[in-house]
């Protein structure tokens, strides 16, 4: 059983142990993060995969697509590398459905 310590910590020193912990976390993973000029917003993403962003929303929520948001945020990332991985693993992702 792990103890509980209770500790003053000023917001910066909150943040810092945050950010050491997910720093390690990473590190553990061996994960490296997409660059920042791969990143795009929705509309951009959207427009990149040549569909809708009511399709791109929708596939956000059945997780076809990996995305990055802030708990909390209305804010929601893509990555290129990410979505071509993810086309080349389902290339029929983007063909038109039968209806």
């Amino acid at each position: 059983m792990e103890k509980t310590i209770l500790l003053s910590l000023s917001r910066k020193e909150l943040k810092n142990i945050i950010l050491e912990t997910l720093l390690e976390a990473n590190e553990e993973r061996n994960y490296t993060s997409p660059s920042s000029e791969e990143r795009m917003n929705q509309k951009e993403a959207a427009e990149y995969l040549g569909i809708s962003q009511v399709t791109l929303i929708s596939w956000k929520k059945k997780k076809k697509v990996p995305v990055e948001q802030i708990p909390g945020s209305n804010k929601v990332w893509y990555y290129k590398s990410q979505l071509k991985k993810v086309l080349q693993q389902n290339p029929t992702l983007l063909q038109p459905s039968r209806k």
